[in-house]
């Protein structure tokens, strides 16, 4: 009972009640304009499928499914490359940025990675996507981090000028062929491996996916998976951000 109730109560759920509670009534009252209210209805009804978890799981299974987990790292890797993610700039309540949870999630697996087997290079990628020059970039302190966890100073590789995928596919892949490295290890989040992993091979390098996490872990078929809440929407949203971005690349061969 305590889990409905606190489900129940959740601003978003309680939001989608009441608007459909105001949907019902304007429908039952106002005969005449049925077809109007059908002009609300429906991204309403929309907006409750994309919030149930049941949708946003399967809607990551289709993009995560392309690359299970990476076990082991090659023997003949040459380079591990770490997709930049968000950056929190530093202000009044952060005195210093702030890595967001999917750039430190990256960097804890490239790092897993770099400790099994030989040293090996490690390539940071990214700035801020409405970075200007100077600002501090999600590469340099992605940099900072692995430091921190063991990677040794030499083998620290920072691109900080790419601002999007296809970017960070087209700078990788310049400064790994000048140091004559073409196989690599390629780390970022699940539902975005399909689209990397395209870019990278675009660029004529040899891919090896490495998922530093996914959202569509094991699903069980409870009453909860077919609840509406608000990580469900944002994890919907994030996998269609994903399935747009493909459609996008190839559009413009970039995969």
């Amino acid at each position: 009972m305590y889990e409905f109730l606190t489900w129940l109560l959740q601003p978003f759920v309680v939001c989608l009640l009441l608007s459909l509670a105001g949907l019902a009534n304007l429908w039952r009252k106002r005969v005449e304009t049925k077809r109007r209210l059908l002009l609300a209805a429906a991204p309403f009804a929309l907006l409750i499928l994309v919030s149930i978890p049941v949708v946003s799981w399967g809607s990551a299974a289709i993009l995560e499914t392309a690359h299970p987990r990476l076990d082991r790292r090659p023997d003949d890797a040459q380079a591990i490359v770490i997709l930049g993610g968000y950056l929190s700039e530093p202000d009044e309540t952060r005195p210093s940025p702030q890595l967001g949870i999917d750039s430190l999630r990256r960097c804890i697996r490239g790092v897993e990675l770099y400790r099994d087997g030989e040293p090996v290079p490690v390539l940071l990628t990214g700035r801020i996507a409405d970075a200007t020059p100077g600002e501090l970039s999600v590469a340099r302190v992605m940099g900072n981090l692995v430091r921190q966890l063991g990677v040794a100073e030499q083998d620290v590789i920072v691109e900080e000028v790419s601002r999007s995928t296809w970017e960070n596919a087209v700078e990788s892949a310049r400064l790994l062929k000048e140091r004559g490295m073409t196989r690599i290890v390629l780390v970022t989040d699940g539902k975005h491996l399909l689209r990397a992993v395209r870019c990278f091979e675009k660029q004529g390098l040899d891919v090896v996916p490495a998922a530093a996490g996914y959202q569509a872990g094991d699903f069980e078929w409870t009453l909860d998976a077919f609840q509406p809440d608000a990580s469900a929407a944002m994890g919907t949203d994030a996998a269609f951000h994903e399935f747009l971005g493909l459609l996008w690349y190839w559009s413009q061969g970039r995969i």
